[in-house]
């Protein structure tokens, strides 16, 4: 009798631990597919950004600059492992982020990054990709180089100019 209560114990502890350690890893693939995949968060507003990367742990730095119009526009930059995502509103659009900029910190990352959009989105060149929303709408992707700075990522909605 004493024995089985031990042997209930056992099983009994196995399978929290087993709980625990799967709740783990899926905790960890949440937090690694939020900086991964839902970085760009197009048609987010500043609000939901703001809200989505704090109770994330982050935290964002916010900017603007004055564009060649003359107007105002406001961003959001956060610093994630290995790069930095800026989020740019559109004021006309009810602050909704219209532009996603993504900055690779290291060679690794780019080439990261590119095979993930090779995976996940129609590749139109070898510089860009399409993202057909099941939402609607399209979404493109397309990586750029500046002599200065380096190579980044534009993330922008179809219709939207950036």
């Amino acid at each position: 009798m004493k024995e089985k209560k031990q042997l209930e114990k056992g099983v009994e502890s196995y399978s929290i631990a087993k709980n625990l350690t799967l709740l783990f890893v899926l905790f960890i693939f949440l937090i690694s597919h939020q900086q991964s995949s839902a970085q760009a968060m197009l048609g987010y507003t500043k609000r939901a950004i703001e809200k989505n990367w704090k109770e994330a742990g982050y935290t964002l730095k916010s900017d603007y600059f004055i564009n060649k119009d003359g107007n105002r526009r406001d961003f959001y930059m956060i610093q994630l492992k290995n790069k930095n995502a800026y989020y740019f509103f559109d004021k006309e659009a009810g602050n909704i982020c219209t532009l996603t900029v993504i900055e690779p910190l290291n060679q690794g990352e780019i080439n990261r990054l590119v095979e993930e959009y090779n995976n996940q989105y129609v590749i139109i060149s070898d510089t860009e990709w399409k993202m057909y929303s099941y939402a609607g709408g399209i979404i493109h992707i397309k990586l750029k180089f500046l002599l200065d700075s380096g190579p980044y990522f534009c993330w922008y909605i179809e219709g939207y100019p950036y």
